[in-house]
Parts: C-alpha cells; structure tokens; sequence
C-alpha cells in the first residue's frame, strides 16, 4: 500500500547553553493510504513536535538537524516556508488538540470554515459559505446552516472539535494529523469523534491518517499501525494489534499494564517507577533503562532497531 507520509530517521534539536540537543532522536514511521498509524507516547516524548515539522510548523527555537521527511513523495526538509503555504491544507491539515483556543473566538463557525475553501479552492464568498455548511453537515453537525452562524463559544467541545475536523477535511487533504483530538472530551463523545474518524478513511481511501495520543486505549480503537516513542526515540512499531497484545518493549509493556481493566476492578494498576528524562538529562543507550526491570549493562550503548515482517524493535530483547 502506497504511504502518503515517511518519516526516516528524523532529529530536531534545540540549543541550550550552546550545546545542541535533539528533542526528537532518530524517529521513524509511516502513514498509509486508506490507513490510521497511531502514534503513541508521554508528554515531552516529542509526539506533537514531530507533526508540527511534518507541517512546517515548528517553533524558531527548533530546527530538524538530520532524516527525512516525505509527503506525498516530496522531501520536506529543503522545502521553503513559502512553499509549505501550498502544502498545508491542500496535501497536509491537523487538527489540534483543544478547538477553543485553534478557533477565533470572534468569528463565525461559518465564516472560519468558509475562509479555508476561498483560500485552497478560489471560491466566491456565496460557494464559500454553502461549500462551509455543507462541511459542517458532513461531519456530523445537525441544523448546519444555523450552527454556520454561531461563535465557538455558542458550541459544546464535541461540536467544536467537529468543527476542526470540517475544516481540515475543506480542502481535501491526503495526510490529515490528528494530535491528542480527544482528550478534553468525556468518553461519549470521545467514541462519537473516533467514529467520525475511522469513517473517514473508510468512506476516503486516499487519504492517511496520524493519530497522535499518550492514551493507548484510544489509539487501540483506531489504528491499523501503531509506533511507540519514549524519549524523543521510537521504541516499537508494527500492527496496532500485534503491538497492542504481544507487546516486546518494556516500556509498551509497562504502558498496556497500566491501562484500567474492566475484568478486574479491585486489581491495583500497575506503575511506571520514575519518569522521562528531559532531553538535557537523556541517558546514553536507551532512555528507558533506569526505569527497565529487564535492563543490562549493555544498554548503556546504543541500541540497534531489529526489524522482521514490517515490524521494529530498539531493545536488546529478541524481536520474536
């Protein structure tokens, strides 16, 4: 299956004191056509800073120092901020993860919708604003015409959040980045926005879908490949399911162990002992191994990727 998105070895460093460190180290994965990649990790594990380079987004302090990134099959990494004004939206959108402060508080639902298809599409203001209500009609939203003329504060979080979702989907992107969009929502909603998700890669096969969350068991109803990182590094990736229930990775192990099960309520959940290093305090060899039952001494070197059938392992345990 054809990957709209590769990311390849990818770093993006920052300067402190004169002395460069990466915040995102050597990360790779790829999105498929007609397929959710989830993309799973702690906060300051580098998740959304990956996506805001995939977009050209990333803040001034930050810039990619080595790796790959191609969308559609065009390297992103020599490309112009002028020429990411023609990617974002038309090729690329995201959505974020809270709608109310990615949404202008003073204008209309409608009119902010409406302003991405006169911009992408070159539509007059009369097929703007149609082409906006009939979006907002698509993903969900009863009696569009009326919530066009709404502001978002007139609008429940699910709604709002829709509201995203409408708008990067105006111009018909092939990638569509969707980073932690559930996780102000209670669980009804939460279900109702995963939903609306998975039927849009069922219903448009062309296009891919990155799926960013620290919360394991969203991206488990959703996606078809999943990749673990920790520390700025991708740790294990491959089938969402085969991840899921036959975790290798200590650390996957340690994250599915902690999830709540509704088969054993008066179990005490599991921990993680400590917590992830900042980049600045990054061990040498793998991040995790002072947090690891399973370390050794030698994973204080670095740590090889072992591939087998599409599926990545960076650990010194056997990829089975």
């Amino acid at each position: 299956m054809k990957n709209i998105l590769e990311i390849e070895n990818l770093s993006i460093s920052t300067k402190l004191s004169e002395t460069e460190i990466n915040i995102v180290d050597g990360i790779s994965l790829s999105v498929s056509v007609g397929e959710v990649t989830g993309l799973i990790g702690e906060s300051g594990s580098g998740k959304s800073i990956t996506a805001l380079a995939v977009m050209g987004l990333l803040p001034s302090n930050l810039k990619i120092s080595s790796g790959s990134i191609k969308l559609d099959g065009l390297e992103l990494t020599s490309v112009s901020q002028k020429h990411f004004h023609n990617i974002r939206g038309k090729i690329a959108a995201m959505i974020f993860q809270e709608p109310m402060t990615s949404l202008n508080p003073v204008i209309k639902i409608g009119e902010q919708i409406a302003e991405v298809f006169k911009l992408h599409c070159r539509l007059t203001k009369k097929d703007a604003h149609n082409k906006a209500v009939e979006a907002l009609s698509k993903v969900g939203i009863g009696d569009p015409k009326k919530r066009a003329e709404q502001y978002p504060y007139q609008l429940s979080g699910g709604m709002r959040q829709r509201v995203m979702i409408a708008m990067a989907l105006a111009s018909e992107p092939k990638l569509l980045i969707a980073d932690e969009p559930t996780t102000a929502l209670d669980a009804t909603v939460q279900a109702q926005i995963l939903e609306l998700l998975h039927s849009i890669i069922e219903t448009e096969k062309e296009k891919g879908i990155l799926f960013i969350s620290h919360n394991i068991g969203v991206v488990s109803e959703i996606a078809d490949k999943a990749v673990v990182i920790y520390s700025g590094r991708d740790v294990e990736s491959g089938d969402a399911e085969a991840l899921l229930n036959m975790p290798q990775h200590p650390y996957t192990e340690g994250l599915i162990a902690s999830m709540p099960k509704h088969s054993n309520k008066s179990k005490r959940l599991c921990t993680i002992p400590g917590q992830i290093p900042r980049p600045i305090e990054r061990l040498s060899g793998c991040s995790f191994r002072n947090r690891c039952s399973f370390a050794k001494e030698i994973c204080s070197e670095e740590i090889s990727v072992q591939s087998k059938n599409g599926y990545k392992l960076r650990c010194i345990k056997e990829l089975k």
